[in-house]
């Protein structure tokens, strides 16, 4: 989440002075260079974007920094001062200076371990509050002071009289980082037990009091034990209650041995040898071949249950994946609409810029495009040796209102063709032809390609 708004911050911010930044370099560009025409201003907009990216940072990541730093020093002097509820208002402050993206996340771990190491004794007194102890947690996995750490959050833990997540949360962090503590395991087997409460929370406390083998464990198989066969569950848990029960005069004796011998088959196909394990096999010793013949012929018969289908399986993680991210899109209204917002900005200046408008003046080396004139048509009525005689000729026909006009010869010894009309197909140009043979314009034609009006050469003897 942290990464998300950092990056989001950045976006906007370089979005926000792409406008201005790319409306100046673009005036300046077409204003002072001749760059022909404005096909690479997408490009050049999409460069200052890029380039705009690192500055914004910096001056983003420098923010954050004066901020932490003036948060910092205001704190040491409340926690001298002794003023500790002021205290909590500029640590929830440094909080939110940490969530709000302008540090990254390798400059928040940084500023982490410089808070952790000079506001320890702070957090040691206060451990009820929920950052506080997620400070003391962090020191005592990365070992700054980590044997204080875990005894502060201990105490905590025994001394809470009500059983909340967070508290539970919080003692399996302490167990999982000293498992031998049986003080702690078995307060909350207690605590549980008083409730009646066999959950899967409840279940992560009693199969590590199982595995030790304490007083509860009568109390434990009492509670769970008749849910757990009754489930056929193969899991840590159901593991440990059979191997306790095993020895026990239970009713559920015979069941017991059966699903002993059911889960040895599978940690022996599995290779499993942890301590569960070991000792599910001695246990398994013990069973006479007469049990495990008449357990092994029956299951050979006995189909097992369906499973449960797997599209199921994947509707409900979709439904739960469909759930989460709305309700993180809920949650984040404000960034998912800056977000938004820029990478529509971003995609119109793409897709919708024109194309092809020239912006500039014309140059010296500007080459203007001239009409193509290879699909048009004339028609060529006659070829006279004598420039006179052909501009006569021509001149004859401009009278009757013809678009007439003498082409050079291509030789020196070549004859001066007189052409007629600019057509834009050679059938258009042949059924024109036709008409104006009928009513005796012309006598004789070929369709040729229109050449342009060229004036005849002057005479340089003249």
């Amino acid at each position: 989440m942290t990464t998300y708004r950092w990056i989001t911050l950045r976006l906007f911010w370089s979005l926000l002075l792409l406008l201005p930044a790319a409306f100046f370099t673009l005036w300046l560009l077409h204003e002072f260079v001749p760059l022909g025409s404005s096909t690479l201003d997408p490009v050049i907009v999409l460069m200052i974007f890029v380039a705009l990216l690192p500055p914004v940072s910096y001056v983003l990541t420098r923010e954050g920094l004066r901020r932490f730093e003036f948060l910092h020093e205001r704190g040491k002097t409340l926690v001298d001062a002794g003023r500790e509820d002021s205290v909590h208002e500029v640590f929830s402050l440094i909080l939110g200076v940490m969530r709000s993206g302008l540090l990254s996340r390798s400059r928040q771990e940084g500023l982490r371990r410089h808070l952790l190491r000079s506001y320890f004794p702070f957090y040691a007194e206060h451990p009820e509050w929920e950052y506080f102890q997620q400070q003391l947690l962090v020191a005592m996995r990365e070992g700054v002071r980590p044997a204080e750490a875990y005894h502060v959050l201990k105490a905590f833990v025994l001394n809470q009289k009500k059983l909340t997540l967070d508290i539970a949360n919080l003692a399996e962090e302490l167990l999982d980082h000293d498992p031998e503590d049986e003080a702690l395991a078995t307060f909350f087997v207690q605590h549980f037990l008083a409730e009646k409460k066999a959950h899967f929370r409840a279940e992560y406390f009693y199969s590590r009091y199982l595995a030790k083998g304490g007083p509860l464990s009568d109390e434990i198989l009492t509670l769970c034990l008749p849910k757990v066969l009754a489930h056929r569950r193969t899991d840590d848990f159901a593991g440990w209650c059979y191997v306790r029960a095993f020895d026990q005069a239970r009713p559920e004796q015979s069941q017991v041995r059966q699903a002993l011998h059911g889960l040895w088959e599978d940690y022996r196909n599995q290779q499993r040898h942890d301590a569960l394990s070991k000792q599910v096999a001695l246990c398994a010793a013990r069973l006479t071949a007469r049990e495990q013949a008449s357990w092994e012929a029956p299951q050979a018969q006995v189909p097992r249950k369906d499973a449960k289908p797997l599209w199921e399986r994947w509707a409900y993680v979709a439904r739960q994946v469909a759930r989460e991210s709305l309700a993180f899109l809920l949650a984040q209204k404000k960034l998912v609409l800056l977000g938004g917002t820029g990478l529509a900005v971003l995609l119109s200046l793409l897709l919708f810029w024109p194309e092809g408008a020239t912006t500039n003046k014309p140059t010296a080396n500007t080459t203007i495009a001239q009409p193509d004139t290879l699909h048009y048509y004339s028609l060529q009525v006659g070829a006279l040796k004598t420039k006179r005689s052909a501009e006569a000729a021509v001149h004859a026909l401009q009278r009757r209102k013809l678009e007439a006009y003498v082409l050079e010869p291509q030789s020196p010894r070549g004859w001066f063709r007189i052409r007629v009309g600019k057509y834009p197909s050679a059938s258009t140009a042949r059924t024109a032809a036709d008409s104006l043979k009928a009513v005796g314009l012309i006598e004789d034609f070929f369709v040729t390609n229109y050449e342009g009006k060229k004036e005849p050469k002057t005479d340089a003897r003249k």
